[in-house]
């Protein structure tokens, strides 16, 4: 299902119930094209805002 909006893909993010549990490993990619980075910066912002973390590669 596409989402239209940033909200609309918070939304879906707050309904997983599995993404933010210390047990559960998810693979997270952000991919930022031309004019979609101020929409990927709150993306990360709401999710790390709502207790995920992101793990280093390095």
């Amino acid at each position: 299902m596409p989402y239209k909006t940033v909200n609309d893909i918070k939304e879906k993010i707050d309904a997983d119930p599995f993404l933010g549990q210390e047990d559960s490993a998810n693979i997270v990619l952000f991919h930022d094209h031309n004019g979609t980075h101020d929409d990927v910066k709150s993306l990360i912002a709401h999710t790390v805002s709502s207790g995920i973390r992101y793990l280093s590669v390095a």
